[in-house]
This record gives C-alpha cells, structure tokens and sequence, in this order.
C-alpha cells in the first residue's frame, strides 16, 4: 500500500506559526516521495497543543479514527515527538503498528524497517527531553525569584513595567499617587475600606486600568508585599523587587496597613452554609430508583431533588424524591463523625483497616494531582519494563545485534531510573491524608448540648476549611445516604436511611 498521511503539530504559539507547519509539511512529503508513497491526507494540530500536558489534540484523534478504519497506513512525522513525549501513549502506538498494521516513519526511523525497537527507544528520550525541559523552566523561576524579578505579564497596582530590565519594575506617579492617599484614608482619617473606595471614586481617582474601585481590590491591593516594594523569595523572606529602591509606602506603613486589616475580620457567627455539602459527593441516592440525589435551590431555600426524575420525568422515576437539604446535611455529617471515631477506635485496637480505607479514599479525592502523577508514573513504568523483555527477547532470537541491545538497555535503564526518582520526589500519602476533623469532642459536645445538630454542618465547614475539603471527607468516611419518597405525617428526618460501607 502506497498511500500515507501526514501529522504535523506545534506545541508553543509564537510569530510564524503557519510557515513552521508548511516546513513541517514539506519535511513529511518530501520523505515519502524518497519512499515511494503517495500523501492522501494531512492531520495538522494548531499551535499551543503540548504532547506531554494531556490536553485535547483533535488533529491527533482524527489520525486515530483514520488508522483504526484503513489498516496498513502509514504516518509520516517530522519527529516522533509531534505523536507523543508521553510513554504511556506508546503502549497505544504500538498496538496500532500489530493489530492495524500501521507504519510509522520520521526522518529518524521506519517502523516498516524493523524499527520497532528504535520507536521504543526513542520514545523514551522525548519522555526524558520533555521532563528535562519542565525541570529548566521551573529552575529558570527559581533563579528569576532569587533575582528578586517581578514574574508577570501585568504591572500590579502602581507600577509598571521597566521596558529596560526583565523582571523590574518602576513606580507609577499617578497611580502610586492614588494608592498612598488611599492608604492616608484609611489609617489616618480610620474610613473603612468601602468608604475609602467611594471616597477615590468620587474624587475621580480611578484604578490603573480606569476603574472604580472596590472594598476586595483595596484589601488585595493593601495585602500585596508589592505595596511596599517587596516580593517573596523562595525562603519565605522579603526582599526589594528588582528597579525598585523604595515601595509605594513605606514596610512601617504597610505592616500597619495589614495589621488594621488583619484586626477588622469580622467574629465569626453561626450561620448555615450557603451550599449543599452533598452536591459533588456521589454518596446521595434516591431509595425509589436507586439514582442519585442532585442540589436545587430556590431563593433562600435549598433542597434535594432525584436526578433522573429531574431528566426522565416521571419515566426515569415515578416517585420524583424531593427533600429538604438541611436535615440531608445534619444527618450526613453526624454519621461521617460516627463513621470516623468508630475507624479510629478500631484502629487503637489494633484493626487499622477501616481507618486506612478512609485516609487513602480522603488523598484520592483531596490530592488527585498527586495520585494521578503517581497512577501515570506507574503505568509508564510497567510500560519500560515490558518494552525491555520486548528486547531482550528480540536479542536473544537473533533479531537484534549486541550494539543495539546494548543502546536501548541502557536507554530504558536511565528511564527506569528516572521514574523511580520521580516516584520517590512525590509526596509521601500520609503527609496529605491527615484529616481535618477529629470526631470525638464533636460528638462529646453534641451529646451534651454544647452544640445543636443544625449547628454541626457550618461547624464541620469552617473547620474543614473549605467547601471542597468537606465534601471531600464525606466521600471518603461514608457509605450511602438514602432517601425515601414522602407521605402524609413523615418528618423528613425518618425519610433518610443510612447504609455503612463493608469493614475492611
């Protein structure tokens, strides 16, 4: 089959984008006309699309449709990494090349040439040049930081920046102008910060980019180290940003620019969270079509509603559950504390099994940037290593010379290796699965009147510390909370039915 297609990608946005996928092209068709083959088709990804971040390469997927549906294709790249970095994508490639019988060829290699092992191989030095790359932009920060440079597109509130010095910056008159009657204001004639932000609205005195100003951008822009010159190196200390000798206020004025801030927090007031804890959690069904249960809300009112009657109608489910969200959630936390000391309690009795369950569901669910890298991270090492049977096999029938066996063992050796640094730099599971709860003095309290039941959910939510964090542990400590449909006399709290999930 003489036929083949072309894929072509870029991977950063920069002046002359459209003539670099034209060189690429030329590149793709000039090698098949020295193979012998007739380009019927180019699949060409826009620019800004990484191979290695993950993100939805269209070009790429129409190339996948195309080889699955005409067996014998052949894709002609200008390097291998235009199709992947990633090693966990090669295992895909290559099914491809045995069960599609798909020939791939770059200046470097042919796959219909016994290249085989050599797309292995090379597959892992774009892994490692990609990795590679990551770690010198991220040490390229890190020395930047230590500069003390300024590392943004856009000049923060009072300055600008220097068109001279990368990374410096210079104040702005007018605008650092604005920003110290702004702080005079509020030190020195004690206005709030909503009052301060009226007073420079009426006075005309606009923000840097010509807008009104607002109580939230006063106390950011106040909070900023930048409102005294400084940025914060790596250690945690401040110091000068590079341009600058002195801040738009002094660091006496903005510690007390700060300390006034920091000293007008509002006391903290029981008040009923403003959102359902069960909205993303997947523990809330419907006990009439065993679906799940999703949040609405109605002015002041939030409640419960079953998902497939809400889609379906009366189809998906003729019952159509319907339940106030306030006793759902009162009843939900209780039982994940319940849940929790009960684990803890087994686990002082030498039973740690339940405890670890919820601690590593709480990472999966709290941490899924750590257990991604980890899962990925795996794979690709499972991936290596079946590769490195691949050529000792292939070396051992006869099909490989010593030279070539000894390049790709040492390649995937440095990968193995590699990975396993890899593994070992992310965080340790129990660093992360600490949870933010400790059950026993809330249901101490609770059972002895210090706390009332509608008062638990905004406590449990202030203490966890954010939405996300809690419904993160109700995910990971409870089993299933049920809900039955309603009837005449039923209080709602007789509707919720509760099933713990199996001991481990």
């Amino acid at each position: 089959m003489n036929e083949a297609v072309i894929y072509t990608r870029l991977s950063a946005q920069r002046e002359g984008d459209e003539q670099t996928l034209a060189d690429q092209e030329t590149v793709c068709r000039n090698l098949a006309a020295s193979k012998g083959l007739d380009v019927v088709a180019v699949f060409a990804e826009g620019a800004g699309v990484s191979a290695f971040s993950g993100a939805a390469r269209p070009a790429l997927d129409a190339l996948h449709e195309h080889v699955r549906a005409n067996s014998g294709t052949t894709v002609i790249a200008w390097e291998l990494s235009r199709l992947t970095r990633k090693l966990t994508d090669l295992s895909g490639w290559v099914s491809l090349i045995e069960d599609r019988q798909l020939r791939i060829v770059t200046p470097q290699l042919d796959t219909g040439e016994g290249g085989l092992v050599l797309l292995t191989i090379m597959a892992a030095l774009a892994h490692d040049e990609s990795a590679t790359k990551s770690n010198r932009v991220k040490d390229g920060k890190r020395r930047q930081r230590a500069q003390h440079r300024y590392m943004a597109s856009r000049a923060p509130n009072g300055y600008k920046l220097d068109p001279e010095a990368r990374g410096a910056l210079l104040i702005d008159p007018a605008a650092a102008h604005v920003l110290r009657h702004a702080a005079d204001l509020y030190l020195d004639s004690r206005l709030s910060l909503r009052a301060v932000a009226t007073e420079l609205n009426e006075a005309g005195m606009l923000t840097q980019r010509g807008n009104l100003w607002k109580a939230s951008v006063l106390r950011r822009t106040f909070m900023n180290p930048l409102m005294a010159g400084f940025v914060i190196l790596d250690d945690g200390t401040p110091g000068l940003c590079a341009g600058l000798t002195e801040g738009i206020v002094t660091a006496e004025r903005w510690a007390e620019l700060k300390q006034r801030i920091n000293s007008r927090v509002p006391a903290t007031t029981f008040r009923r969270p403003s959102t359902t804890l069960l909205s993303a959690s997947g523990v809330l069904t419907c006990a009439s079509c065993n679906g799940p249960m999703t949040p609405r809300r109605r002015k002041e009112q939030r409640y419960y509603v079953c998902r497939t009657r809400s889609q379906l109608g009366a189809v998906g489910c003729p019952a159509g559950v319907t339940i106030n969200a306030e006793p759902v959630d009162e009843f939900a936390v209780i039982q994940c504390l319940h849940e929790i000391d009960r684990a803890m309690i087994a686990a002082e009795g030498g039973e740690p099994g339940r405890l670890d369950a919820i601690l590593d569901q709480f990472a999966e669910v709290a941490n899924p940037a750590d257990v991604g890298a980890r899962a990925d991270l795996m794979s690709a090492r499972v991936e290596v290593t079946t590769r490195q049977e691949v050529i000792q096999d292939r070396y051992l029938v006869g099909k490989l010379t010593v030279d070539l066996y000894e390049r790709g063992n040492a390649t995937i050796d440095s990968q193995l290796a590699t990975i396993d640094q890899q593994l070992a730099a992310l965080p340790d599971k129990s660093d992360n699965t600490r949870l933010p709860v400790n059950p026993g003095p809330w249901l101490l309290a609770l059972q002895e009147g210090e706390i009332t039941r509608g008062e638990v959910p905004s406590l449990f939510l202030k203490a966890c510390g954010s939405l996300e964090t809690a419904r993160n542990v109700l995910v990971a400590s409870l089993g299933v909370v049920s809900v039955l449909p309603g009837g005449a006399g039923l209080k709602p709290v007789d509707r919720i039915c509760y099933e713990a999930p199996q001991a481990t």
